[in-house]
């Protein structure tokens, strides 16, 4: 009998990656850009660890 877990949701969504800044935005406009891009990766980055813990420790690929 396989036993399939149920993940909490909160987990299962990302924050959104934001759009690439327009054309000619200046330096401080792509820096919140990158602030902005780095945030959402590492949302993810934490909700994967977050369902990694949930299953049970299970390493990431490649380790």
């Amino acid at each position: 009998m396989m036993i399939t877990p149920e993940i909490p949701a909160s987990l299962l969504i990302c924050a959104q990656e934001p759009a690439p800044p327009a054309a000619g935005v200046d330096d401080a406009g792509l820096a919140l850009w990158i602030v902005d891009i780095r945030q959402a990766g590492r949302d993810c980055r934490s909700k994967l660890s977050g369902i990694r813990v949930w299953l049970g420790g299970l390493a990431p690929a490649g380790e």
